[in-house]
Protein backbone atom coordinates (compact mmCIF):
# COMPACT_ATOMS: atom_id res chain seq x y z
CA UNK A 1 0.00 0.00 0.00
CA UNK A 2 1.58 3.06 -1.09
CA UNK A 3 1.09 6.30 1.51
CA UNK A 4 1.14 10.00 0.59
CA UNK A 5 2.87 12.41 3.29
CA UNK A 6 3.38 15.91 2.70
CA UNK A 7 7.12 17.82 2.65
CA UNK A 8 7.69 19.46 5.83
CA UNK A 9 7.26 22.85 3.30
CA UNK A 10 4.18 21.86 2.56
CA UNK A 11 3.11 21.53 6.41
CA UNK A 12 4.80 24.30 6.84
CA UNK A 13 2.72 26.52 4.43
CA UNK A 14 -0.49 24.62 5.68
CA UNK A 15 -0.11 25.88 9.36
CA UNK A 16 0.84 29.75 8.14
CA UNK A 17 -2.80 29.70 5.77
CA UNK A 18 -4.05 28.11 9.10
CA UNK A 19 -2.71 31.19 10.89
CA UNK A 20 -4.24 33.76 8.82
CA UNK A 21 -7.25 32.14 8.35
CA UNK A 22 -7.75 32.48 12.29
CA UNK A 23 -6.71 36.19 12.05
CA UNK A 24 -8.98 37.31 9.38
CA UNK A 25 -12.35 35.31 10.64
CA UNK A 26 -12.31 37.57 14.14
CA UNK A 27 -12.73 41.43 12.90
CA UNK A 28 -15.07 43.89 12.75
CA UNK A 29 -19.10 43.44 12.64
CA UNK A 30 -20.91 46.77 11.57
CA UNK A 31 -24.27 46.02 12.04
CA UNK A 32 -25.93 49.72 11.57
CA UNK A 33 -25.34 51.67 8.96
CA UNK A 34 -25.35 48.91 6.55
CA UNK A 35 -23.34 50.14 3.10
CA UNK A 36 -24.75 51.53 0.62
CA UNK A 37 -27.96 52.45 2.88
CA UNK A 38 -29.72 55.72 2.76
CA UNK A 39 -30.57 57.29 5.94
CA UNK A 40 -33.86 59.63 5.78
CA UNK A 41 -33.83 61.04 9.74
CA UNK A 42 -30.69 62.75 11.79
CA UNK A 43 -28.92 61.12 13.65
CA UNK A 44 -27.59 57.89 12.02
CA UNK A 45 -27.16 54.81 14.97
CA UNK A 46 -24.17 53.32 14.35
CA UNK A 47 -23.78 50.13 15.78
CA UNK A 48 -20.88 48.15 15.73
CA UNK A 49 -18.63 45.56 18.09
CA UNK A 50 -14.88 43.71 17.65
CA UNK A 51 -13.97 40.41 18.28
CA UNK A 52 -9.88 40.39 18.25
CA UNK A 53 -7.17 41.61 16.16
CA UNK A 54 -4.14 40.35 14.56
CA UNK A 55 -5.26 37.09 16.46
CA UNK A 56 -6.06 38.92 19.99
CA UNK A 57 -9.54 39.56 21.80
CA UNK A 58 -7.29 42.21 24.28
CA UNK A 59 -8.48 45.11 22.26
CA UNK A 60 -6.82 48.34 23.05
CA UNK A 61 -8.57 50.70 21.19
CA UNK A 62 -12.25 50.57 19.03
CA UNK A 63 -13.60 54.06 17.25
CA UNK A 64 -14.79 55.63 14.33
CA UNK A 65 -14.02 58.96 12.05
CA UNK A 66 -16.07 60.58 9.64
CA UNK A 67 -14.73 60.62 6.05
CA UNK A 68 -10.77 61.82 6.28
CA UNK A 69 -11.84 63.69 8.98
CA UNK A 70 -8.74 63.43 12.28
CA UNK A 71 -11.75 63.83 14.64
CA UNK A 72 -12.16 59.84 16.05
CA UNK A 73 -14.77 58.82 18.25
CA UNK A 74 -13.18 56.05 20.74
CA UNK A 75 -16.01 53.55 22.06
CA UNK A 76 -16.94 53.85 25.64
CA UNK A 77 -14.03 53.39 27.95
CA UNK A 78 -11.44 55.37 26.23
CA UNK A 79 -11.67 53.03 23.61
CA UNK A 80 -10.90 49.86 25.28
CA UNK A 81 -14.64 48.42 25.19
CA UNK A 82 -15.76 46.54 22.34
CA UNK A 83 -19.08 47.73 21.40
CA UNK A 84 -19.96 50.72 20.18
CA UNK A 85 -23.87 51.67 20.05
CA UNK A 86 -24.31 55.30 19.82
CA UNK A 87 -26.00 58.08 17.59
CA UNK A 88 -23.94 60.35 15.21
CA UNK A 89 -25.14 64.07 14.26
CA UNK A 90 -22.04 65.16 12.24
CA UNK A 91 -23.89 62.72 9.27
CA UNK A 92 -26.32 65.50 8.53
CA UNK A 93 -28.98 65.31 6.22
CA UNK A 94 -29.39 67.14 2.94
CA UNK A 95 -31.96 67.67 0.41
CA UNK A 96 -32.32 64.73 -2.44
CA UNK A 97 -29.60 63.05 -3.83
CA UNK A 98 -28.63 63.63 -0.04
CA UNK A 99 -25.30 63.55 1.58
CA UNK A 100 -22.54 60.93 0.89
CA UNK A 101 -20.51 60.29 3.92
CA UNK A 102 -18.20 57.43 4.27
CA UNK A 103 -17.45 56.07 8.14
CA UNK A 104 -14.49 54.32 9.14
CA UNK A 105 -14.15 51.71 11.65
CA UNK A 106 -10.44 50.84 13.30
CA UNK A 107 -9.59 49.06 15.55
CA UNK A 108 -6.10 48.01 17.65
CA UNK A 109 -5.17 44.74 19.89
CA UNK A 110 -2.16 44.54 21.87
CA UNK A 111 -1.19 42.07 18.77
CA UNK A 112 -1.99 44.56 15.92
CA UNK A 113 -4.67 46.41 13.88
CA UNK A 114 -7.57 44.92 12.51
CA UNK A 115 -8.43 45.70 8.47
CA UNK A 116 -10.52 48.86 8.71
CA UNK A 117 -14.62 48.57 8.02
CA UNK A 118 -15.46 51.44 5.48
CA UNK A 119 -19.52 51.72 5.29
CA UNK A 120 -21.03 54.17 2.60
CA UNK A 121 -23.87 56.08 3.31
CA UNK A 122 -26.39 58.58 2.25
CA UNK A 123 -28.32 60.73 4.17
CA UNK A 124 -31.41 62.60 3.17
CA UNK A 125 -33.83 64.85 4.50
CA UNK A 126 -34.95 68.82 5.58
CA UNK A 127 -31.10 70.47 5.06
CA UNK A 128 -29.06 70.50 8.43
CA UNK A 129 -27.13 74.26 8.46
CA UNK A 130 -23.24 73.00 10.25
CA UNK A 131 -21.29 75.78 11.83
CA UNK A 132 -17.66 73.57 12.13
CA UNK A 133 -14.18 74.15 13.78
CA UNK A 134 -15.65 76.97 16.12
CA UNK A 135 -12.62 76.89 18.35
CA UNK A 136 -10.38 78.21 15.61
CA UNK A 137 -12.31 81.33 15.47
CA UNK A 138 -10.71 84.55 16.66
CA UNK A 139 -11.05 86.93 19.96
CA UNK A 140 -12.87 89.66 20.52
CA UNK A 141 -10.95 92.52 21.14
CA UNK A 142 -10.85 92.57 23.92
CA UNK A 143 -12.11 89.14 24.74
CA UNK A 144 -12.68 89.82 28.30
CA UNK A 145 -15.72 91.62 27.67
CA UNK A 146 -19.58 90.77 26.15
CA UNK A 147 -19.45 91.33 22.44
CA UNK A 148 -22.21 91.43 19.93
CA UNK A 149 -20.31 90.62 17.43
CA UNK A 150 -20.39 87.05 15.18
CA UNK A 151 -17.98 84.80 14.93
CA UNK A 152 -15.67 86.01 17.64
CA UNK A 153 -14.81 84.55 21.18
CA UNK A 154 -15.26 86.38 24.62
CA UNK A 155 -15.30 85.58 28.14
CA UNK A 156 -16.50 87.24 31.76
CA UNK A 157 -16.96 86.09 34.96
CA UNK A 158 -20.69 84.26 35.64
CA UNK A 159 -22.43 86.86 37.89
CA UNK A 160 -24.84 83.80 38.48
CA UNK A 161 -21.62 82.08 40.49
CA UNK A 162 -20.04 83.24 44.05
CA UNK A 163 -17.61 86.58 43.71
CA UNK A 164 -14.16 85.77 43.43
CA UNK A 165 -10.84 87.40 42.33
CA UNK A 166 -9.53 86.38 38.83
CA UNK A 167 -5.20 86.07 38.99
CA UNK A 168 -5.30 85.22 35.30
CA UNK A 169 -8.23 83.97 32.65
CA UNK A 170 -7.29 83.68 28.90
CA UNK A 171 -8.73 81.80 25.58
CA UNK A 172 -6.70 81.36 22.55
CA UNK A 173 -5.67 78.96 19.78
CA UNK A 174 -2.74 76.55 20.38
CA UNK A 175 -1.52 73.53 17.98
CA UNK A 176 -0.67 71.26 21.02
CA UNK A 177 -3.29 69.11 22.10
CA UNK A 178 -5.23 68.94 19.19
CA UNK A 179 -6.86 66.80 17.09
CA UNK A 180 -6.83 68.55 13.66
CA UNK A 181 -3.90 70.70 14.25
CA UNK A 182 -5.30 73.60 16.13
CA UNK A 183 -7.58 73.67 19.25
CA UNK A 184 -9.04 76.30 21.60
CA UNK A 185 -7.44 76.51 25.16
CA UNK A 186 -9.39 77.96 27.86
CA UNK A 187 -7.60 78.73 31.13
CA UNK A 188 -9.14 80.30 34.72
CA UNK A 189 -7.30 81.23 37.97
CA UNK A 190 -9.55 82.47 40.35
CA UNK A 191 -8.91 83.10 44.82
CA UNK A 192 -12.39 82.85 46.07
CA UNK A 193 -13.53 85.53 48.32
CA UNK A 194 -15.59 83.39 50.81
CA UNK A 195 -14.94 79.81 51.98
CA UNK A 196 -18.28 79.19 50.13
CA UNK A 197 -16.94 80.69 46.90
CA UNK A 198 -17.40 78.38 43.94
CA UNK A 199 -16.31 80.48 40.55
CA UNK A 200 -17.49 80.60 37.05
CA UNK A 201 -15.71 81.89 33.66
CA UNK A 202 -18.33 81.91 31.18
CA UNK A 203 -16.40 81.26 27.31
CA UNK A 204 -18.93 82.78 24.51
CA UNK A 205 -19.23 83.18 20.73
CA UNK A 206 -22.04 84.66 18.57
CA UNK A 207 -22.69 81.53 15.49
CA UNK A 208 -25.32 83.22 13.97
CA UNK A 209 -27.24 86.02 13.13
CA UNK A 210 -30.04 85.83 10.96
CA UNK A 211 -34.15 86.78 11.46
CA UNK A 212 -34.69 83.15 9.74
CA UNK A 213 -32.81 81.29 12.43
CA UNK A 214 -35.82 82.64 15.27
CA UNK A 215 -37.87 79.57 13.16
CA UNK A 216 -34.91 77.01 14.20
CA UNK A 217 -36.24 74.02 16.79
CA UNK A 218 -33.28 71.70 17.28
CA UNK A 219 -29.47 72.07 18.23
CA UNK A 220 -26.70 69.91 18.55
CA UNK A 221 -23.85 70.96 20.69
CA UNK A 222 -20.99 69.10 19.75
CA UNK A 223 -17.38 69.17 20.56
CA UNK A 224 -13.92 67.31 21.93
CA UNK A 225 -12.88 68.25 25.40
CA UNK A 226 -9.59 67.89 26.91
CA UNK A 227 -9.18 68.49 30.80
CA UNK A 228 -6.03 68.50 32.54
CA UNK A 229 -7.15 69.12 35.91
CA UNK A 230 -11.13 67.21 36.24
CA UNK A 231 -10.75 67.58 40.33
CA UNK A 232 -11.03 71.40 40.18
CA UNK A 233 -14.25 71.51 37.92
CA UNK A 234 -17.50 71.57 39.73
CA UNK A 235 -19.65 72.27 36.78
CA UNK A 236 -18.93 71.98 33.19
CA UNK A 237 -21.99 73.92 31.68
CA UNK A 238 -22.71 73.73 27.77
CA UNK A 239 -25.34 75.74 26.83
CA UNK A 240 -26.99 76.79 23.53
CA UNK A 241 -29.15 80.80 23.71
CA UNK A 242 -31.30 81.83 20.75
CA UNK A 243 -33.34 84.87 20.43
CA UNK A 244 -36.83 84.67 18.99
CA UNK A 245 -37.93 88.09 18.33
CA UNK A 246 -37.33 91.77 18.29
CA UNK A 247 -38.19 92.25 21.69
CA UNK A 248 -35.17 90.24 22.81
CA UNK A 249 -37.21 87.65 24.12
CA UNK A 250 -34.77 84.21 23.96
CA UNK A 251 -33.94 80.69 25.53
CA UNK A 252 -31.25 78.87 26.83
CA UNK A 253 -30.73 75.39 26.46
CA UNK A 254 -28.81 75.25 29.42
CA UNK A 255 -27.38 71.16 30.19
CA UNK A 256 -24.02 70.83 33.00
CA UNK A 257 -22.28 67.89 34.31
CA UNK A 258 -22.37 68.99 37.88
CA UNK A 259 -19.88 67.71 40.00
CA UNK A 260 -20.68 66.54 44.31
CA UNK A 261 -23.04 66.27 45.93
CA UNK A 262 -25.08 66.15 42.67
CA UNK A 263 -22.62 64.12 40.32
CA UNK A 264 -25.80 63.87 37.60
CA UNK A 265 -26.64 65.80 34.33
CA UNK A 266 -28.09 69.03 35.14
CA UNK A 267 -30.40 71.29 32.77
CA UNK A 268 -31.89 74.75 33.10
CA UNK A 269 -35.32 76.23 33.14
CA UNK A 270 -36.14 80.16 33.50
CA UNK A 271 -36.55 78.51 37.73
CA UNK A 272 -32.99 77.76 37.71
CA UNK A 273 -30.44 74.44 37.47
CA UNK A 274 -32.40 71.30 38.34
CA UNK A 275 -31.18 67.71 38.57
CA UNK A 276 -31.61 64.64 36.52
CA UNK A 277 -31.26 61.12 37.63
CA UNK A 278 -28.73 60.48 35.10
CA UNK A 279 -25.14 60.20 36.67
CA UNK A 280 -22.11 62.18 35.44
CA UNK A 281 -19.09 63.80 37.45
CA UNK A 282 -16.43 66.55 35.34
CA UNK A 283 -14.17 65.17 38.16
CA UNK A 284 -13.92 61.76 36.86
CA UNK A 285 -13.11 62.61 33.56
CA UNK A 286 -9.87 61.28 32.62
CA UNK A 287 -6.98 64.11 32.54
CA UNK A 288 -5.18 64.92 29.31
CA UNK A 289 -7.36 62.55 27.09
CA UNK A 290 -9.78 63.70 24.39
CA UNK A 291 -13.83 63.32 25.41
CA UNK A 292 -16.34 63.77 22.89
CA UNK A 293 -20.07 65.72 23.49
CA UNK A 294 -22.90 65.35 21.72
CA UNK A 295 -25.93 67.47 23.16
CA UNK A 296 -29.35 67.07 21.34
CA UNK A 297 -32.26 69.61 22.33
CA UNK A 298 -34.88 71.14 20.68
CA UNK A 299 -38.24 73.42 21.56
CA UNK A 300 -41.92 73.16 20.39
CA UNK A 301 -42.67 77.29 21.23
CA UNK A 302 -43.66 79.45 23.64
CA UNK A 303 -40.50 79.07 26.09
CA UNK A 304 -40.82 75.62 25.90
CA UNK A 305 -36.74 73.35 25.57
CA UNK A 306 -37.04 69.45 25.50
CA UNK A 307 -33.36 67.94 26.66
CA UNK A 308 -33.40 64.66 24.17
CA UNK A 309 -30.12 62.99 24.88
CA UNK A 310 -26.36 63.36 25.70
CA UNK A 311 -23.82 61.29 24.12
CA UNK A 312 -20.40 60.92 26.02
CA UNK A 313 -17.09 59.00 24.80
CA UNK A 314 -19.33 56.94 22.50
CA UNK A 315 -22.58 56.07 24.48
CA UNK A 316 -25.40 57.56 23.60
CA UNK A 317 -28.09 58.19 26.44
CA UNK A 318 -31.57 59.24 25.76
CA UNK A 319 -32.90 61.60 28.66
CA UNK A 320 -36.36 61.33 29.52
CA UNK A 321 -38.67 63.83 31.54
CA UNK A 322 -36.15 66.53 31.12
CA UNK A 323 -37.99 69.85 29.74
CA UNK A 324 -39.61 73.03 31.26
CA UNK A 325 -39.75 76.46 30.26
CA UNK A 326 -36.25 78.71 29.76
CA UNK A 327 -37.49 81.23 28.40
CA UNK A 328 -36.24 84.78 29.46
CA UNK A 329 -35.69 88.59 28.11
CA UNK A 330 -32.16 90.30 26.55
CA UNK A 331 -31.13 93.63 24.60
CA UNK A 332 -30.31 91.32 21.40
CA UNK A 333 -30.96 91.19 17.77
CA UNK A 334 -34.27 88.57 16.74
CA UNK A 335 -32.40 85.48 15.56
CA UNK A 336 -29.49 85.88 17.33
CA UNK A 337 -27.80 82.21 17.78
CA UNK A 338 -24.92 82.14 20.55
CA UNK A 339 -23.08 78.88 22.24
CA UNK A 340 -21.52 78.89 26.05
CA UNK A 341 -19.02 77.02 27.39
CA UNK A 342 -18.21 77.46 31.16
CA UNK A 343 -15.70 76.28 33.82
CA UNK A 344 -17.05 76.42 37.63
CA UNK A 345 -14.37 75.82 39.86
CA UNK A 346 -14.58 73.77 43.20
CA UNK A 347 -15.22 75.35 46.52
CA UNK A 348 -11.21 75.42 47.74
CA UNK A 349 -11.83 77.60 50.59
CA UNK A 350 -9.88 80.37 49.81
CA UNK A 351 -7.22 79.03 47.83
CA UNK A 352 -6.15 79.60 44.53
CA UNK A 353 -8.30 77.30 42.08
CA UNK A 354 -7.03 76.42 38.52
CA UNK A 355 -8.55 74.72 35.46
CA UNK A 356 -7.12 74.04 31.83
CA UNK A 357 -9.29 72.80 29.30
CA UNK A 358 -9.20 72.51 25.43
CA UNK A 359 -12.22 72.21 23.09
CA UNK A 360 -11.28 70.76 19.31
CA UNK A 361 -13.20 70.34 16.65
CA UNK A 362 -16.13 72.53 18.06
CA UNK A 363 -18.90 72.29 15.82
CA UNK A 364 -23.13 73.58 15.97
CA UNK A 365 -25.60 71.63 14.27
CA UNK A 366 -29.30 73.05 13.95
CA UNK A 367 -32.35 72.91 11.64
Amino acid sequence: MQHNSASPATLLCVAFLSILAATATAQITVTSPTNGSTWTTVPVQLTANVSACAGSSNVTLFEYSINSSPLATPSPNNGTSTQINTTEYRLSAQPSPGAQYTIRFKAWSDAGACAEDDVNITVTGAATTTVANIDDLPNADPPNQASTDQDVWFYVWDSNTDCCMESDTSSYTVSSPALDGQSRLYYADWMANSQTGTPGERYSLNFGDNVANESKTHFIYDTYIYVTDPENIQNLEMDTNQVWNTNGAYVIYGLQCAGPPYSVWQFTTYQGWISSSYPCNPQTWAANQWHHVQIAVHTTGNGNVYYDSVTLDGKTTPFSGMYGNSSRSGPWAQGLLSLNFQLDGINNGEKETTITAYTDGFTMIYW
